[in-house]
C-alpha cells in the first residue's frame, strides 16, 4: 500500500532534486557547492549528472509531471535555493502539495498503487474555492495572454501577490510559490497560488497598504526605462528607490523612501544594488487593476502610439466589465 505522499517522495521529488542539481551545475556552481545546497553527498551529484536531464524528465513524465512543468519547477527552485534554503524548501513543499491537489499525478499513482480507483484518494488534497487564490490564478491567465510579456519577466522571476482585505501579516498574502518564469517566448507559473507564496513581495504590498491603505495587490516586471516612462505618461506615481544598504536593510530603506514621498506610489522603481536585480513593482487595489495597468503599458511599450485617448490610471476606477468577480468582497470568508 502506497500513500500519495509516499508516491511523491519516491517518484517525483528525487528527480526534481536531480534536475535542480543539473541546473545549478550548468549555471556555474561547483559540485561540492551544489551538494551542500541540496544536502546530499558529492557522489550523489555525480550520479545525477550521469543520469542526465533526459532520464529525470522521463521518470517525472511517468509519474504524471510533463516536461515543461518539470523544467519550470527545477528552474524556479534552483533560483530560490541559491538565494535562501528555507524559502526553497517551503516552495518545494507547496509545489508538491499542488501536484497532489491538481490531480496531475493520478495516472502515475494508479500504476504505482496498483489500484484502479486510487485517484479517489487524491480527493483529500483538493482545496475548496478560495477567492484570493482564484484572483491570482485569474490575473496570471490574463498576464499570460499579453503579447510579448516574456521579455518583461525579471531574471529572478516575476510574481503576482494579492493580500486578503485588511491583512495584517504577510501570511495573509497569496502568490505563486515557485514564481513566474520565462520559458523561451512564453511564461510559466510554478506551482499553484498559495498563502505565503512570496514573503518578499508580500512585505512590499503590506508596507504600502499600511502607509496608504489602497493597495492590496502587486505584479513584478523587469525594470526598463521606456516602460517606466510609459507608466508616468499614464499618470501613475512612480517612486524611485535604490536599496543602497542591501537586502538586510531593504524594507527599512523602502519604508523611508515611501514615507518621504508624501503621496501614494503606484509604481516602485527598484533600481537594484549589490546582489539585487533592478525590478519594477506595479501596485494596485486589486490584481485585476494591476493587470489592466500592465496590459496598457505593454501595448504602448511595443508600439509608437501614445496612450489611448482618455487613458489615465491616476485615481481611476475600472469599468465593471474590466473587473473580475473575484475582486469583490467574499461574504463567506472574512478578512
Amino acid at each position: 500500500m502506497m500513500s500519495p505522499l509516499e508516491f511523491v517522495a519516491r517518484r517525483v521529488t528525487p528527480y526534481i532534486r536531480g534536475l535542480i542539481a543539473i541546473q545549478l551545475v550548468e549555471s556555474g556552481f561547483s559540485q561540492p557547492k551544489v551538494a551542500s545546497l541540496l544536502g546530499v553527498s558529492q557522489p550523489m551529484i555525480s550520479k545525477y549528472l550521469k543520469y542526465g536531464a533526459e532520464g529525470m524528465l522521463r521518470k517525472l513524465k511517468e509519474a504524471g509531471v510533463d516536461e515543461p512543468e518539470a523544467l519550470a519547477i527545477a528552474k524556479s527552485l534552483a533560483l530560490r535555493l541559491a538565494e535562501n534554503k528555507v524559502e526553497a524548501l517551503q516552495a518545494l513543499a507547496v509545489i508538491e502539495f499542488s501536484l497532489l491537489a491538481r490531480g496531475i499525478i493520478c495516472s502515475g499513482y494508479v500504476k504505482a498503487a496498483r489500484l484502479p480507483e486510487a485517484c479517489k484518494v487524491l480527493n483529500v488534497y483538493y482545496e475548496t474555492g478560495d477567492p484570493y487564490i482564484a484572483e491570482v490564478e485569474h490575473a496570471y491567465r490574463e498576464i499570460a495572454s499579453i503579447k510579448g510579456i516574456s521579455r518583461l519577466i525579471p531574471e529572478v522571476g516575476s510574481n503576482i501577490v494579492v493580500m486578503r482585505r485588511d491583512a495584517r501579516s504577510i501570511a495573509e498574502a497569496v502568490a505563486f510559490p515557485g514564481r513566474i518564469i520565462k520559458m523561451d517566448d512564453s511564461i510559466v507559473a510554478v506551482g499553484r497560488p498559495s498563502y505565503g507564496g512570496s514573503r518578499f513581495m508580500a512585505t512590499i504590498v503590506l508596507e504600502a497598504s499600511r502607509l496608504w491603505g489602497k493597495h492590496r495587490a502587486a505584479i513584478a516586471v523587469k525594470r526598463d526605462e521606456k516602460l517606466l516612462k510609459t507608466f508616468k505618461n499614464l499618470g501613475l506615481e512612480v517612486c524611485e528607490f535604490t536599496p543602497t544598504r542591501g537586502l538586510e536593510r531593504y524594507f527599512e530603506d523602502l519604508r523611508e523612501t515611501m514615507e518621504a514621498r508624501g503621496r501614494p506610489c503606484d509604481i516602485i522603481d527598484d533600481r537594484g544594488g549589490p546582489g539585487i536585480e533592478p525590478i519594477t513593482y506595479i501596485l494596485a487595489p486589486s490584481a485585476a487593476e494591476a493587470v489592466s495597468i500592465l496590459r496598457e503599458a505593454v501595448r504602448i511599450f511595443y508600439s509608437t502610439s501614445a496612450p489611448s485617448k482618455g487613458t489615465s490610471f491616476k485615481g481611476a476606477k475600472l469599468k465593471a466589465s474590466e473587473i473580475s468577480p473575484l475582486d469583490t468582497p467574499d461574504s463567506s470568508r472574512g478578512p
